[in-house]
């Protein structure tokens, strides 16, 4: 158990770049699309901070978001989201397919992906948590904190329990905390089904698991697909898949050009015509996303735009942060704004200073975390697991070896990096265990 706390060897895990399962080798560039968008997500939570912060000139963030293109632009947000839901089903459905492949169903498979889900996410989340109740308010030190972010350790210490039964986008949502949560737990509720602040609108749609349920299923589709193409189940409709992305692509072009026309129009709230809008414009999202996985699968592995979203050995480490860089970076971009002295003027460099500062910071912390928190007691949740799966099965003393043998070798080099030898002499790889929780 001491080795699952060596740094050298979480450091292993982390850059680990040999041999892949066949399916991580077709969906290569999830991690570099990860990272991009991750990326934008920051960039959006950097202007919704500056829109709220107290500085010399406020009228600048109304003035930007009263214009015409940074609307269009604006409308796109929910876009980002979307599309982490739709890998998570993507990722979700081709690990279910293939680790039930050729097996019966059984109740217990449900019930291991649950816990295995729940406790991998655990012990970062506990940490930043305790952090939110103890330490998080003696780091900010000017009055724009208190408008930022009023009364959180208040908050966090009387609702953190809802967090962790990751019910947070629903149970009591008026008051949040750690208020990006909310996707870790609608992501987990989709998972379990199948296996900017407050506002009415944030609370009553945004958060909610069913609002985003579209893409996540239109995730879960593509990784149908692509699980019955690549057995050779059913022929590859290129054509059509072609065909649905151009016209999601033409939908949500269409659906940003006039979302300018909604703060223009005066019409009753709620509305019919609006909701059928709404709808069509997630199933554009979610065709679009599934869309686009299933033509970066299956496109030449040659071209420019495959060999780009590839990636390299630094954006699949930084895609393995994705969790961690996730669950920190509002926390990290909330301390930055909150030490902003007064006279701050908001401008361009403004702007590109705290995002990068925060970037650069959320992953330094997600990489002290996954080193020292999260692999560590991934390790030793996988440990205690197969401990009592061992005591409560008993098994032939060769098999009894074989299996001895795998748990300490996962244990050591983790799922991202094992490589077993057979009995033919052959090399074999067990499945990584993809994150579907980030932000991952």
């Amino acid at each position: 158990m001491a080795t699952a706390f060596s740094i050298r060897r979480n450091w292993a895990r982390l850059t680990y770049n040999g041999a892949r399962c066949q399916y991580q080798q077709d969906l290569d560039f999830l991690d570099q699309l990860r990272v991009i968008t991750m990326s934008v997500i920051l960039m959006l939570h950097v202007f919704i901070g500056m829109a709220m912060f107290t500085a010399q000139n406020p009228l600048a963030m109304e003035q930007f978001s009263a214009n015409l293109l940074s609307q269009m632009l604006f409308s796109l947000v929910p876009f980002q989201v979307d599309l982490f839901f739709c890998i998570s089903g993507l990722l979700l459905t081709v690990q279910f397919l293939q680790h039930t492949e050729n097996k019966r169903f059984r109740i217990s498979i449900f019930w291991q992906g649950l816990l295995n889900r729940y406790l991998r996410s655990l012990p970062v989340y506990a940490v930043l948590m305790l952090f939110t109740v103890s330490r998080y308010d003696t780091y900010q030190t000017t009055p724009s904190a208190y408008k930022i972010m009023s009364k959180m350790r208040v908050i966090c210490r009387r609702k953190w329990w809802i967090n962790f039964l990751y019910i947070n986008n629903y149970y009591q949502p008026e008051e949040h905390c750690l208020i990006h949560t909310w996707y870790l737990a609608a992501d987990f509720q989709l998972g379990n089904e199948y296996q900017l602040w407050y506002d009415e609108y944030f609370v009553r749609t945004y958060q909610r698991t069913e609002t985003h349920c579209c893409s996540y299923f239109f995730g879960m589709m593509a990784g149908f697909l692509y699980h019955k193409i690549t057995r050779k189940e059913l022929s590859l409709p290129i054509a059509t898949f072609r065909n649905v992305f151009t016209l999601a692509s033409i939908s949500i072009v269409g659906f940003a050009l006039q979302a300018p026309l909604y703060n223009m129009m005066q019409f009753t709230k709620p509305s019919a015509w609006m909701a059928i809008l709404s709808g069509v414009h997630k199933l554009s999202i979610g065709a679009f996303s599934a869309m686009s996985f299933l033509l970066l699968t299956f496109h030449d592995r040659q071209s420019l735009v495959r060999r780009w979203f590839r990636g390299n050995g630094l954006s699949r480490a930084m895609a393995r942060l994705g969790f961690g860089f996730y669950l920190v970076q509002m926390t990290v971009l909330k301390v930055v704004f909150g030490n902003y002295p007064e006279d701050t003027r908001i401008n361009v460099q403004l702007i590109a200073s705290t995002f990068c500062s925060t970037f650069i910071l959320s992953y330094a912390i997600a990489l002290a975390a996954f080193i020292f928190i999260e692999k560590p007691f991934d390790v030793l949740f996988k440990l205690l697991l197969n401990l009592g799966k061992s005591r409560t099965a008993p098994v032939q003393p060769s098999v009894a070896k074989q299996a001895n043998s795998v748990s300490v070798i996962s244990s050591v080099m983790g799922s991202n990096g094992v490589k077993q030898k057979d009995s033919d002499g052959q090399t074999n790889r067990s499945d990584a265990q993809q994150g579907t929780d980030q932000v991952q």
